[in-house]
């Protein structure tokens, strides 16, 4: 595309800073970065080409996810890409997960989402163009035990893009799905489960396919990438 100011939430690890890192050695963009530690926001900022605009706060608090977005399509001089990339891991039975913990899931993960989605929408609607990519990952179209409050999460993200793709195709914003499998990404250092991480996809080459969906051509349309490792694979 063109145009290309794009705003990257939970850019302070894992695959919004893979993806941060990747876009900022393609030309011709401007990168705005959003995260809850500063610490690890700035230095994701300092890895980068470029100087991308930073932005601390934490989006579940009601109000900031417009703010941010308000602030960083300011700061770069419009906004036509949102990669969003914030959320929380949770992996536990159904039995052993309380009230609190699916309802911080659904909060974290698809509240926020729903708000920032929202928030970026309308303004790329306004000049026709942007596009939206978000991770509902492999837990969010295949069903997996002990997911139960996360998978609800995503699944629900994925109905959410769904929507957003119907009500906003006439206004040249195209909608991007990214259906990864277990990824070797922070996801996995406070969970409760053991995992074979040499096992998963590098977080860097799940960035990297980002990176290319969000700069192809205009007129071509990317809805859902599916990556998974092959020891296991979901059909």
């Amino acid at each position: 595309m063109s145009s290309q100011k794009i705003l990257i939430t939970g850019a302070s690890s894992g695959i919004g800073k893979d993806a941060a890192l990747q876009l900022s050695r393609r030309p011709g963009l401007q990168l705005a970065l959003t995260g809850r530690n500063q610490a690890r926001l700035e230095e994701t900022a300092a890895a980068c080409e470029g100087t991308p605009a930073v932005f601390v706060g934490d989006l579940t608090k009601p109000g900031l996810a417009e703010e941010i977005t308000a602030q960083a399509e300011e700061a770069m001089g419009g906004l036509d890409g949102l990669i969003h990339c914030a959320g929380e891991g949770l992996i536990r039975p159904l039995k052993d997960t309380t009230d609190a913990e699916f309802s911080r899931l659904l909060n974290t993960n698809l509240r926020v989402a729903f708000l920032c989605v929202q928030a970026a929408a309308h303004r790329m609607a306004s000049h026709k163009k942007g596009r939206i990519l978000a991770l509902p990952g492999v837990l969010g179209k295949f069903p997996m035990k002990a997911t139960a409050a996360y998978s609800a999460s995503k699944f629900g993200l994925s109905g959410l893009l769904k929507v957003v793709a119907t009500e906003y195709q006439r206004q040249g914003v195209q909608v991007i799905q990214v259906y990864s499998g277990g990824v070797d990404s922070p996801f996995w250092d406070e969970l409760d489960m053991k995992v074979q991480r040499d096992k998963m996809i590098p977080s860097a080459v799940i960035a990297e396919h980002i990176a290319s969906a969000m700069t192809a051509p205009a007129h071509l349309v990317t809805t859902e990438l599916v990556i998974q490792p092959d020891s296991h694979l979901f059909l």
